[in-house]
């Protein structure tokens, strides 16, 4: 009986579209260690790719109480998704610099073709696209996410210098040059420290934004970040 085709994810893919996770039914789905610990970093950030990494950790923890990564665990599609612990293989060792990230990823390709298996490295890093070929790997890109419209957020984030964001906090509206729908909330970050961040409401009526004043919380509930207290505000 032949064996599944195998996908290797690398971060790029996973942290542009956690639902690829779900893309390839009745195929064994490896995601490297490293790639772990890479998603690990972006947690905490207030972003787009922030957001996709808090998603992907929700993922894996409801997958972790199906079984064992180490070993596979069946999803719903009937596909196996693993962790890969592998390092890359010796006679290949001086060929690149393994301490990145990236081509330890190809590592783990490469220890799979070793093995008598044919790895398909998926990754929107078109660098490591050449290289995985270059060492006789399969290697494709991924555009599924591309092919729906992506759904209403209800927040925009938009990173600015600090003295800029100070200038924002002073005054009681403000306006963007973007188009907005009516109570959509805009999240103006710090790009020196994602921690200070100020939360505004857009006013379709007057076109223009106004700063959210619940950051203190109501009859006791607390907002514990910058979204919770944009669901205050409106509430």
């Amino acid at each position: 009986m032949p064996s599944a085709t195998i996908y290797v994810l690398d971060t790029s893919v996973l942290l542009y579209d956690p639902e690829i996770l779900n893309a390839y039914p009745r195929a064994e789905i490896v995601i490297p260690i490293d790639v772990i610990e890479e998603i690990d970093q972006f947690k905490g950030t207030l972003s787009e790719t922030g957001n996709s990494a808090r998603v992907l950790s929700k993922m894996l923890d409801v997958y972790r109480e199906h079984g064992n990564f180490s070993k596979g665990i069946h999803l719903a599609n009937k596909a196996r998704l693993r962790i890969d612990f592998s390092t890359p293989p010796e006679e290949k060792k001086g060929l690149l610099d393994w301490k990145k990230s990236s081509n330890r990823v190809l590592g783990v390709a490469l220890q799979l073709k070793k093995a008598g298996r044919e790895p398909i490295l998926v990754t929107l890093d078109a660098h490591l696209r050449v290289k995985g070929n270059a060492f006789g790997i399969r290697v494709i890109s991924y555009k599924e996410k591309q092919e729906s419209p992506s759904p209403y957020a209800g927040v925009q984030y938009h990173v600015l210098p600090a003295e800029q964001l100070a200038k924002y906090r002073q005054q009681d509206t403000f306006r963007f040059d973007e188009k907005f729908v009516p109570y959509e909330g805009l999240l103006l970050v710090n790009e020196e420290d994602t921690e200070d961040y100020e939360v505004a409401i857009y006013d379709d009526k007057k076109q223009c934004f106004y700063k959210a004043e619940h950051n203190e919380g109501i009859w006791g509930i607390l907002p514990r970040n910058a979204e919770q207290q944009l669901a205050l505000e409106l509430l």
